[in-house]
């Protein structure tokens, strides 16, 4: 921690580290700072200044000072919203650790040498919050609300999975008279997920949703929105800006394109935006796990389905090369060179996309398909469930939308 008058700068030291490994510790020690705070970055990496610039402009940083002398760079930033005249204190103040080839002044000790990266890779503030119970990923109704109301029509969606069950809610919505309300009934265990994003697309209202069993009713007041758009009078005060969103579709698992998708996925989310990854089909087999999850219940799959299992590879760590894999040996010289020029591996991008925040979705009709439950994959933390609705939904609004 670097000391000067009426101010504390944070270092980090992240010379020796290639793309996207700077940036990424950037963006993970500024969510541990508080607004106003600054930040002074070390690197050596080429493609930091361009890196930096970027993701201070969308990440609500500002960068005071930037300095570059033989292919080393210092930056000096400084985090969210300025509290106090801060900036002004660093123009006048002495600089021992900001100015190159100055000894440090007499009398004050220098400044300890920084602790490793690995060291100020902070856990998100939310991580160890408590929990309510969940259902499928989303609350349960609680049991002092109030009864449901009745309804005047009758949905029966067992036995269909997203998108068929949400394609027949969508006909009987646009059938239904203006506040009527349907009551659907249902066995998919991700229906919840995909029913809260329809919801939010059409303009129809859950009042009431219940779980017993395996069966899940669900009331749903009609409400279509009319073509007449309300002017905005000068006494409201307009609407706060949202997060950007990015959404990812990971379909193969060659494992260059899971190199790339995760690679966009963590600079995405290190410039704050609101970033998801849906996987599927073959995507899946990266979030196998090693062992089976215990925390899960055993599901009964086909033998077909289990031999298909059996001859897909599972995690971060065996997910074959597209081009020139040669049984592995290209794989193994591909990994070689990019631990020689220290670059991000795929486990070292998996982690680092979890604590920044990347939301995983894990495609139940895929996961039907081809015999992988959720015994099968690893626990993440920022892993859930959802149909092709889920992502359809998400993406439906991004900014960023790209399939790998």
């Amino acid at each position: 921690m670097t000391q000067i008058p009426n101010l504390q700068i944070t270092e980090l030291d992240c010379r020796g580290q290639q793309c996207p490994a700077p940036i990424l510790a950037v963006a993970r020690r500024a969510i541990s700072l508080e607004d106003g705070n600054f930040l002074l970055v070390h690197a050596d990496d080429p493609a930091f200044p361009a890196d930096l610039r970027a993701w201070a402009d969308s990440a609500s940083a500002k960068l005071v000072r930037f300095r570059e002398r033989d292919g080393q760079f210092e930056a000096l930033l400084r985090v969210g919203e300025l509290v106090h005249d801060a900036e002004h204190e660093l123009e006048t103040a002495d600089e021992p650790a900001l100015a190159w080839g100055r000894p440090p002044t007499p009398g004050r000790p220098p400044s300890p040498t920084p602790p490793s990266p690995a060291a100020h890779l902070p856990r998100r503030p939310d991580t160890d919050a408590p929990r309510r119970p969940r259902a499928n990923g989303l609350e349960r109704t609680a049991p002092h609300e109030a009864p449901a109301p009745t309804w005047h029509q009758t949905l029966d969606v067992r036995g269909l999975q997203p998108p068929e069950s949400i394609a027949n809610l969508t006909t009987a919505h646009d059938r239904a008279l203006q506040n009527a309300v349907i009551r659907v009934l249902a066995d998919d265990p991700d229906f919840p997920r995909s029913l809260y994003r329809w919801v939010e697309d059409s303009g129809a209202s859950v009042i009431h949703i219940e779980h017993r069993g395996l069966e899940i009713t669900a009331l749903v007041r009609v409400n279509r929105p009319t073509r007449a758009v309300a002017r905005q009078t000068d006494a409201e005060p307009p609407a706060a800006p949202s997060r950007a969103r990015c959404t990812l579709l990971v379909l193969h698992n060659d494992h260059e394109a899971l190199l790339a998708a995760l690679l966009v996925a963590n600079g995405a989310a290190a410039q704050g935006m609101e970033t998801k990854v849906f996987f599927t089909f073959w995507g899946l087999n990266l979030l196998r796990g090693d062992r089976p999850n215990l925390a899960e219940a055993r599901e009964r799959v086909g033998p077909l389905q289990r031999l298909m299992k059996w001859m897909m590879p599972r995690g971060p760590r065996r997910q074959p090369l597209g081009k020139l894999h040669f049984g592995g040996l290209g794989k193994n010289l591909l990994r070689r060179i990019m631990r020689d020029q220290d670059l991000m591996l795929l486990p070292d991008l998996m982690r680092s996309a979890q604590e920044l925040g990347v939301q995983f979705t894990a495609c139940t009709m895929s996961m039907s398909v081809m015999g992988i439950t959720r015994r099968d994959l690893h626990p993440h933390p920022n892993l859930s469930y959802g149909g092709v609705s889920s992502f359809v939904g998400d993406a439906r609004g991004a900014e960023l939308s790209l399939v790998f």
